[in-house]
């Protein structure tokens, strides 16, 4: 067996699989073999729009041997597919195979060959080859005529074509072999796209079921209400972090953005949930009381201290220690503090025996504690034992799409048999929040409260939100200009506009005379 170009003395060829050389022909060719010359090209461009059809590897096997059977007119035919992280798909036509290459009724010695050093391999007369002739299969199974190309590349393998002949030799030729290379290398790019498409199905799926995992753990375990993408990728990175680390982390975020249930949530994807949860908020503490509460103390360490006190940071040994808005710790106290986070070792206030507490420290805060470094009431060195990692809890107005669910959730929790009408929840949708949750349910509740029946609308939520603007005339009230009580009438015209059409502001334009650019720009301006 040889490498190269056949002449009439050669039975065998071996060629890489980008050969192409059979577009490259020099010699003069008869009528018979530019008519097959063409038929093979145009096969070859109606495979090439088949195939970038086909989504899966049983239409592209089906195809291609129909392909093969018309142009190349086997005895045998076989099409072996490997996935990337899939079985071995086979195909074939002539011949009974399962997906065990080993029990195929061909040669196992070519066919390892193929695989193994990535070559193509064509004989005219296997029984007649020097190195073929070798292998007992081909004997056994009166090999004749084989050509055998492989798919993908020697460093990524995708797997193999055979096509052979028993009852006649020199049904193939070199020619056969390198235009079924340039059929494999088509067949290949198609493979290919097949593989890239089922994988980015499947990081689809995985993802949706990732998703689901974080929104069932999410309410269930931790009682946060929310699906938007800004919460779950929030609750993502903290629960890969507290799972698998022990490092501090540091909660930034609005108040009212539920960072305890963060905190809460973050001892309990950990390997502490057995332990205490210790949350402590030092912006309730006076600063006097701070280091007792913290550490603890003994009896008579100060006037009032009667009995001995087991401090938080003592309490929450084996547990999670959560300090809220941390921002308000001292600068004394940041020292101390500062030695306990290095060492977990501390003294009660009065006290010289050292106590040895094992906590996980979990802080949060609604300042910028970075730039209070540089204004010297904050230590950079204790922001850094505070902030192993900082995840920021997203805002509600950056998460508008939970607004309808903590909205039902909120009513459930209050037993309060009402609902929202659509155009109240379109309303809420375009607040801005400062107070963020805890003000959405402060709303909820009272705009439940005020409204007269069982829907709530728009203007038992102005009640709660704009009392100023919905109160009957007060003498004693400041008198604003025209131009504010224009607005105002306009804005209330507006909302009952809304409030009969249901939140269609096409329909609300038109029932006001207004043109839908001018309501769309007013509606924007007015927050409605």
């Amino acid at each position: 067996m040889t490498d190269g170009r056949l002449d009439n003395q050669e039975a065998s060829l071996t060629a890489t699989p980008n050969d192409t050389r059979w577009l490259e022909r020099e010699e003069q060719l008869s009528c018979a073999q530019t008519g097959q010359l063409f038929e093979r090209l145009k096969a070859l461009y109606v495979l090439g729009e088949e195939v970038h059809r086909i989504d899966n590897y049983d239409g592209i096997s089906s195809l291609a041997l129909d392909f093969f059977q018309k142009l190349l007119s086997p005895e045998r035919a076989l099409l072996a597919i490997q996935s990337t992280d899939g079985p071995l798909s086979v195909h074939s036509r002539g011949v009974e195979v399962g997906n065990d290459p080993a029990h195929w009724p061909v040669s196992q010695n070519l066919l390892r060959r193929v695989r193994e050093e990535h070559v193509a391999i064509l004989s005219t007369d296997a029984r007649e080859d020097a190195v073929l002739s070798k292998f007992k299969s081909v004997e056994a199974l009166n090999i004749r005529s084989v050509l055998c190309v492989p798919l993908g590349t020697a460093q990524s393998p995708r797997g193999l074509v055979y096509l052979d002949n028993r009852m006649e030799t020199g049904v193939f030729d070199s020619e056969d072999l390198y235009f079924l290379t340039t059929v494999c290398r088509l067949l290949d790019a198609a493979i290919q796209s097949i593989d890239r498409s089922a994988a980015r199905t499947r990081k689809a799926e995985q993802a949706d079921k990732q998703i689901a995992l974080l929104k069932e753990e999410l309410f269930e375990k931790h009682r946060v209400v929310g699906r938007s993408k800004p919460l779950l990728r929030a609750y993502e990175q903290l629960r890969k972090i507290a799972s698998k680390t022990d490092i501090p982390i540091l909660l930034r975020g609005e108040s009212g953005t539920g960072k305890e249930l963060f905190a809460r949530a973050t001892h309990y994807c950990s390997s502490r949930q057995a332990g205490p949860f210790v949350p402590v908020n030092l912006a309730a503490i006076s600063s006097e009381l701070i280091e007792s509460e913290l550490f603890g103390h003994i009896k008579g360490a100060y006037t009032g201290a009667t009995v001995d006190r087991v401090g938080l940071l003592e309490l929450a040994d084996g547990g999670t220690l959560f300090i809220d808005e941390v921002a308000d710790v001292p600068l004394p106290v940041q020292s101390k503090l500062l030695r306990v986070f290095q060492e977990k070792t501390f003294t009660r206030v009065g006290s010289n025996e050292p106590i040895r507490s094992d906590f996980r420290l979990v802080s949060a805060t609604s300042r910028d504690v970075a730039a209070m470094t540089g204004q010297e009431s904050y230590r950079a060195d204790f922001l850094s034992r505070l902030a192993g990692v900082t995840i920021a809890v997203p805002a509600l107005r950056d998460r508008p799409d939970d607004i309808p669910l903590l909205v039902e959730h909120f009513l459930q929790q209050a037993k309060i048999d009402a609902q929202f009408s659509e155009t109240a929840i379109q309303y809420l949708l375009h607040q801005p929040w400062p107070g963020n949750i805890r003000q959405l349910e402060h709303c909820v509740v009272a705009a439940a409260a005020m409204a007269e029946d069982k829907t709530i609308g728009i203007r038992d939520i102005e009640m709660v939100l704009r009392p100023d603007h919905c109160s009957t005339a007060n003498d004693s009230a400041p008198l604003g200009t025209i131009s504010e009580v224009l607005k105002e009438t306009e804005r209330a015209h507006m909302l009952k506009a809304l409030d009969r059409t249901n939140g269609n502001g096409a329909q609300a334009a038109k029932l006001i005379g207004m043109s839908k650019t001018t309501f769309s720009e007013r509606r924007k301006r007015y927050r409605i």
